[in-house]
């Protein structure tokens, strides 16, 4: 008997030890294992790491191009054109500037949208970005754009020819309400910032004007000097031109505050008019899918171009002001004008039907 209880100790004593090897053996494994599974993992970073390094120190590697979607000659286009030669300074490759007009900016922002996710095609989205889709004249949302950078803010001018019979704002308004429809106002076509600001003048004094859209400020600003129409709602840097050059008559303007280049012309608000500051806005942006690294590397070479003294005296020459957002807040910043201009043409009952 106890030889048999010795020999069943001695072979659960052997049991045991063998399930004790078995567990270690599977733990020196386990180890291997998981020692060649992380140096897996790290060279797997250090590849990707390299790699991504030495794909964005290339960038940009060609030609990019930036698609106005206003007319030539227009401030957009202008302010455009002359970032970009600034900007070859610093990314020394060509940039080529190229307009795509029509629909308000919505044939050029769609057709930028619509390319190669690279970063070698750029949008120049205005204000319409924010307002054509919630007005059903757009393809697209500004969700289908990576917003990189925004240049600067534009507020209207109100403007007549020189000739006018028109010395004041209020004059204009009264004609207005006297003769409904008379007074033809030209604009950067239905649905853009620019007839916005018309509309908005519209509702707050109860006038009626007739509209006539234009591809851009510029024929706009050209059809007034011909005598075609009677009065442009647009950007102040269109106008300023013929406005310096006594061609044409500036009776407000839609900024906040008074603009220095406009000395003694007042605000809607100075007069009463009760509507928000409304004007236009340029930025830059990328398809959606553009990555997020090439969109940060293009915004910085934009600010850099921006902050450049020849670029800065561009910008004070037009009174225009540097408004510079980075990524993140470009994104921010058309959200907000996004939900306004949303709420407005809601209102307004402005969406085609």
């Amino acid at each position: 008997m106890f030889d048999i209880k010795v020999r069943k100790e001695e072979r659960i004593v052997s049991l045991l030890l063998a399930v004790v090897n078995m567990i270690k053996n599977l733990f020196l494994r386990s180890i291997v294992v998981m020692k060649k599974f992380v140096s897996i993992i790290l060279c797997s970073l250090v590849v990707s790491m390299f790699f991504n390094a030495s794909l964005f120190a290339a960038y940009p590697e060609k030609e990019i191009t930036i698609v106005v979607p206003h007319s030539p000659g227009g401030g957009t286009d202008t302010t455009t054109r002359f970032l970009a030669k600034v900007m070859e300074k610093y990314v020394e490759v060509p940039i080529v500037v190229i307009n795509k007009t029509g629909a308000g900016g919505a044939v050029g922002m769609a057709y930028a949208v619509n390319q190669k996710a690279d970063g070698y095609t750029v949008a120049v989205p205005t204000v319409e970005v924010t307002m054509l889709p919630h007005l059903g004249l757009a393809p697209f949302t500004i969700d289908d754009f990576a917003p990189a950078a925004l240049i600067t803010n534009i507020p209207s001018a109100v403007a007549v020819n020189a000739e006018s019979e028109f010395q004041t704002f209020q004059e204009l308004l009264d004609y207005a309400k006297a003769h409904p429809g008379k007074i033809r106002t030209g604009n950067s076509g239905t649905g853009a910032i620019w007839n916005m600001v018309a509309l908005g003048i519209e509702d707050a004094t109860g006038v009626k004007f007739t509209h006539v859209p234009f591809d851009g400020g510029a024929p706009a600003a050209t059809a007034l000097l011909g005598g075609h129409i009677e009065m442009v709602t647009i950007g102040q840097g269109e106008v300023y031109p013929h406005y310096e050059g006594k061609k044409m008559r500036a009776l407000a303007v839609t900024s906040t505050n008074p603009l220095k280049n406009y000395p003694g012309v007042p605000t809607l608000q100075e007069l009463g008019i009760d509507i928000p500051s409304l004007g236009g806005w340029i930025s830059l942006a990328f398809p959606a899918k553009t990555d997020p690294e090439i969109v940060k590397a293009f915004s910085a070479f934009v600010k850099q171009a921006m902050d450049d003294p020849e670029f800065a005296d561009f910008l004070k020459k037009r009174a225009f002001t540097n408004d510079y957002m980075d990524p993140a807040g470009t994104t921010a910043f058309w959200q907000g004008q996004n939900d306004f201009f949303k709420n407005l043409i809601e209102k307004l009952g402005l969406k085609k039907k």
